[in-house]
């Protein structure tokens, strides 16, 4: 019986082994990130197959492990560097306090917003030291139009915890005609906040939650917004 029960075992991976790569990555789709990843032992030819699904939710949580950080680091490294199918779906915390993982964020960053493909966009390099400064998101750490092809497809975007310039809101807003969620979570404001948009901007859902600054206005024009939650005791004026 025992060994009846192993080849009946055996067949079953013979059988999952000769499907091709494409299959079995969209089997692994279905199932979250964390799981996807464990099935990286399973064989050398496994070892990357779960880096190609679509949807990836790479979370680091907080601790001050700088070596797990840059461990975590290099699998993200394998995750968006090394890809060749687009990318849906990218949700991506992690420690921004040691200066090495701070550096591949900024390239992580450009290479997300230089890939076509991408519906939703959830950024948070968090930080568990008191010492450490948000990474600062900016225009120039994009790439230049037409390259920035994420544009063409964004439909949802949260960021969390990071320095947000007055001229990056601006430029989502004007460049992601897709963009109907806009979230800012803890984050840093430099300047103002500016939404204005004609027509043609989706915007139907802003929610800016905990943000500071020393002094910004909120502007906000956007005919199909349909909700707005702010959540704050800061705000100096509205309009």
């Amino acid at each position: 019986m025992a060994a009846c029960g192993a080849q009946k075992m055996e067949v079953a991976e013979d059988q999952l082994s000769a499907l091709p790569d494409p299959l079995i990555q969209l089997i692994l789709s279905f199932l979250p990130t964390n799981e996807a990843a464990r099935t990286s032992v399973l064989a050398r030819r496994w070892l990357h197959l779960w880096t190609f699904i679509p949807n990836l939710h790479l979370e680091l949580r907080p601790c001050r492990d700088m070596h797990k950080a840059r461990r975590f680091a290099m699998v993200v490294d394998r995750c968006l560097l090394f890809r060749l199918p687009p990318l849906r779906s990218l949700r991506l915390q992690i420690c921004a306090d040691d200066p090495l993982v701070e550096a591949k964020l900024e390239k992580w960053v450009w290479h997300i917003f230089s890939k076509d493909g991408l519906h939703e966009l959830v950024l948070r390099p968090f930080s568990v030291t008191m010492n450490c400064k948000q990474f600062c998101l900016d225009v120039p750490k994009l790439p230049v139009l037409p390259h920035c092809k994420a544009f063409n497809s964004l439909n949802s975007i949260h960021l969390s915890e990071l320095r947000v310039t007055e001229s990056l809101m601006q430029h989502l807003v004007l460049n992601c005609w897709l963009l109907e969620d806009l979230e800012l979570s803890n984050c840093y404001i430099i300047g103002n906040i500016k939404i204005h948009g004609g027509t043609h901007l989706r915007l139907k859902n802003l929610t800016i939650s905990h943000c500071f600054s020393r002094y910004w206005q909120l502007d906000i024009v956007a005919p199909n917004l349909s909700t707005f939650t702010f959540v704050d005791d800061r705000l100096i004026d509205t309009k």
